[in-house]
């Protein structure tokens, strides 16, 4: 098998682990060949364990629930996409908190095979990654949704959604404000001493949302990204 099938067939894998263990940490199953015993699939985001680097590399922290997963290559590295859902808190007592998300990534060496790509994610030093950092205020809660990505050589282009919740006293809940459309483009960074994969270097978020609507010919007024994973056509052209 070439390394490119079987790079394109370990990120087919990757995806059904990713959906069995969404909502929580799903039992590795193991199949046995003699006495062999190897696991069929790893966790590689688990609720209230995985610690997620805050994107200013200040702080970690873990996440209620993952969502939307994805997966991209480039540059000699795998990216492991999700929405982070964070755990809500509010100071104020007489307020319902409300959720904040962001995207996270996890970033795997192509060249692993499976057993090691196991090992790694079982690690303690195994590490996720927030690619947008968030607002938090006392009126107002930062989400990022539905990531969508598409790699291209050594670079990946994550389309997100992006907004913020704002409290209304008149009807004590929160409504969504200003939504976005944003592109984010990363690009994969060389292995350093020490480090068992390389990472993604991302850009600044650009707004999409005008350009979006003004070419539009709907009558829509709100656009999202489908979450997942795009497709690169032959072209070049990016859907």
């Amino acid at each position: 098998m070439s390394r490119r099938v079987f790079t394109s067939a370990l990120l087919l894998l990757l995806v059904v682990m990713m959906c069995c263990g969404i909502g929580g940490a799903a039992n590795a199953v193991e199949s046995r060949s003699g006495d062999a015993q190897q696991p069929q699939w790893a966790d590689i985001f688990v609720p209230g364990k995985t610690q997620v680097v805050a994107k200013d590399g200040s702080a970690s922290g873990t996440m209620l629930s993952f969502n939307t997963p994805s997966l991209s290559s480039a540059g000699g590295v795998m990216a492991v996409f999700a929405q982070g859902v964070v755990p809500p808190v509010s100071p104020d007592e007489q307020k319902k908190p409300d959720f904040e998300t962001d995207v996270v990534a996890g970033y795997i060496n192509s060249a692993w095979d499976w057993s090691s790509l196991v090992a790694e994610v079982n690690m303690n030093t195994w590490r996720a990654y927030a690619i947008l950092g968030i607002k938090r205020e006392a009126d107002l809660v930062g989400i990022a949704f539905n990531p969508t990505t598409i790699a291209k050589g050594n670079k990946v282009f994550l389309l997100v959604g992006r907004g913020e919740k704002k409290y209304d006293n008149n009807t004590k809940n929160w409504k969504l404000s200003d939504p976005d459309i944003q592109l984010v483009v990363g690009e994969a960074t060389q292995f350093k001493e020490g480090e068992q994969s390389g990472k993604i270097n991302w850009s600044g978020p650009v707004s999409l949302l005008k350009q979006i609507t003004d070419g539009s010919q709907s009558d829509a007024k709100v656009f999202y990204p489908g979450g997942g994973t795009g497709v690169l056509m032959e072209d070049g052209t990016l859907v």
